[in-house]
């Protein structure tokens, strides 16, 4: 059984897998249980590390359910800065997205030409939200009838 997703869901089949958390704005936890060994294993997202506390082989954490018990794995997504580059360059300087764990971050502007930034953003507390530059960065979900930037400059 391959777990790719972790929206709260439940599964009921061989074993039952029940997601139970906030993603993709914080962790949770995930039960496993039935009546038959099985080997489950979770997608661990490029954008994390082992989010499972469990052994990882590839791109996938494995739990080796055994008949009879209940595996209970705490999940704790760690949301990091990065940035997607692009294939393109302009003049020679790297082009580029602005990720936060699993969100494409865009900033409010009206400017015309790409804005150029560097790699030392800050995480807002309490915010799924991102600020430097003079500029403050949000998921792109959440930017609606405004003008905004999702490819940057990147400097190094």
């Amino acid at each position: 059984l391959v777990v790719n997703q972790y929206v709260p869901a439940t599964y009921n089949g061989d074993v039952c897998v029940d997601i139970d958390t906030q993603f993709p704005f914080g962790g949770g936890k995930i039960t496993v249980t039935g009546d038959c060994d099985m080997t489950v294993l979770f997608r661990v997202p490029t954008w994390s590390q082992n989010p499972f506390n469990l052994p990882v082989e590839g791109r996938y954490a494995v739990l080796n359910h055994k008949a009879g018990a209940t595996d209970v794995i705490d999940v704790s997504f760690n949301y990091e800065v990065r940035f997607e580059k692009t294939p393109d360059k302009l003049n020679g300087k790297e082009i580029g997205a602005v990720m936060y764990g699993p969100f494409v971050m865009v900033c409010e502007n009206s400017y015309k030409n790409y804005l150029t930034i560097g790699k030392d953003l800050s995480v807002v507390e309490g915010e799924v939200a991102l600020t430097g530059y003079g500029l403050k960065f949000v998921p792109m979900y959440k930017m609606h009838n405004k003008p905004y930037h999702t490819y940057f400059i990147i400097e190094e």
